[in-house]
């Protein structure tokens, strides 16, 4: 193992953990690993690109049904490197990237994943499954939140109801 590749793996788990925490509502590393709701939609090797270097490094993505993207290192390892959440994300085919077919995925929280396949047809796959994928966590992200806006509106209600039935209990 040369210096050079050290460094680039090292840089690489760097890039890993700060796009991770970078990525809004990102679930715990370790709770997302053992849930049994993370059913995989599909899974495979990749190549991620380091915002810093540039370079380009083996990545092992599983997409979840859950509406995450999960990154490890290897395929056998236990621990993703990142889970990003894809509610509110996009996705977009890159055409011109040298010897391989290339997408980027923008996160809700504005953060850029760039992902490339040997494959044109990998790629489609990839894209059309983190859309599908993004635009249902979508929708439960909305529907979340308006549940939990009504949630807070019915609560306001009853403490107004409350406060007037005491005051006209005086």
């Amino acid at each position: 193992v040369t210096l050079t590749e050290t460094l680039t793996e090292a840089n690489d788990a760097i890039e890993d953990r700060r796009a991770s925490a970078n990525a809004s509502e990102s679930p715990n590393r370790d709770s997302f690993v053992g849930a049994s709701q993370n059913a995989v939609r599909i899974e495979g090797e990749l190549e991620k690109r380091g915002d810093w270097t540039g370079s380009w490094s083996a990545r092992y993505l599983k997409l979840h049904e859950s509406g995450h993207l999960a990154n490890f290192g290897a395929a056998h390892d236990a621990q993703p490197r990142g889970v990003f959440s894809l509610a509110g994300a996009s996705v977009k085919a890159v055409d011109g990237e040298a010897g391989a077919y290339a997408f980027t995925v923008v996160l809700e929280s504005g953060s850029k994943l760039m992902l490339r396949t040997i494959e044109r047809e990998d790629r489609e796959e990839w894209v059309e499954q983190i859309a599908a994928v993004a635009a249902a966590a979508s929708v439960n992200a909305n529907a979340a939140k308006a549940a939990k806006a009504a949630e807070a509106e019915a609560a306001k209600r009853a403490k107004a109801e409350a406060a007037e039935k005491a005051r006209a209990e005086k």
